[in-house]
């Protein structure tokens, strides 16, 4: 995932969209989109 993605989906929550549909248009669970949104996901390579 990329910073840009991280920062969408951070954006894309704040607006109020759901953990389903955010997960949904990214192919990740609703826990990493959950963590991704608050801030708590790091990405390892």
């Amino acid at each position: 995932m990329t910073d840009v993605q991280r920062q969408e989906i951070i954006d894309r929550r704040l607006k109020g969209e759901s953990l389903k549909s955010i997960a949904a248009f990214y192919e990740i669970s609703e826990s990493t989109a959950s963590r991704v949104a608050r801030g708590k996901y790091r990405s390892f390579l």
